[in-house]
């Protein structure tokens, strides 16, 4: 037992390190961008390019890695959940998908308003990445169901607020936005059923 523990101990300090290497992906992001001029629409092809792809190829990688490394599926299917609760496969795909809508609205924010005006903005958009990144280990990497809904609650709220201040700097972001709120949302309503559905779990 002695054994099996201390394996445990080390697979979760492992994914502990990934954990925070993927959270860091956007930072370098905002320090290339700080080094640029305020206005993006006279910035070199190659410049916007590298931004897009350091930001949404490294958040949708980045968010792959975290869902495939965490995600426990024989202590989920081991959960009493409601009839509405997503099943084993979707959640993959789907949180690969909002990781994808968000980071293409954080670079449409970077690239229409230029990181002076888009930094706060983008800031706000990298602490819902970490959280919502952080559901994962907390969820399924510890298997603590009430530890996931605080920090589903949290990634929810976050995703809220991205959305408004992304409102503020072009349409289109915000639309882009809408979906992965939606799921958010639906996250923590069946997060909180299977809470209140496995006590001590």
């Amino acid at each position: 037992k002695a054994v099996v523990s201390t394996q445990s101990t080390g697979i979760l300090y492992t994914r502990s390190r990934v954990f925070l290497v993927i959270c860091l992906l956007p930072v370098p992001v905002l320090t290339c961008s700080c080094s640029m001029s305020h206005n993006q629409i006279y910035q070199p092809f190659g410049v916007k390019l590298l931004v897009f792809l350091i930001l949404v190829g490294g958040s949708c990688l980045g968010g792959s890695v975290i869902v495939s490394v965490y995600q426990n599926d024989a202590w989920y299917e081991g959960l009493t959940r409601p009839p509405y609760a997503p099943a084993t496969w979707v959640i993959a795909p789907v949180y690969t998908l909002t990781f994808l809508l968000e980071s293409l609205a954080a670079w449409f924010v970077w690239y229409s308003n230029g990181i002076k005006h888009s930094l706060p903005h983008i800031l706000i958009y990298c602490c819902q990445y970490a959280c919502t990144l952080a559901w994962f280990p907390t969820f399924f990497g510890y298997e603590f169901t009430m530890a996931g809904i605080v920090v589903a609650i949290g990634s929810w709220t976050l995703s809220i607020l991205t959305l408004i201040a992304f409102s503020r700097c072009t349409w289109l972001s915000a639309v882009l936005f809408v979906f992965p709120v939606i799921w958010k949302s639906y996250t923590v309503v069946w997060g909180m059923d299977v809470m209140i559905n496995n006590p001590g779990r």
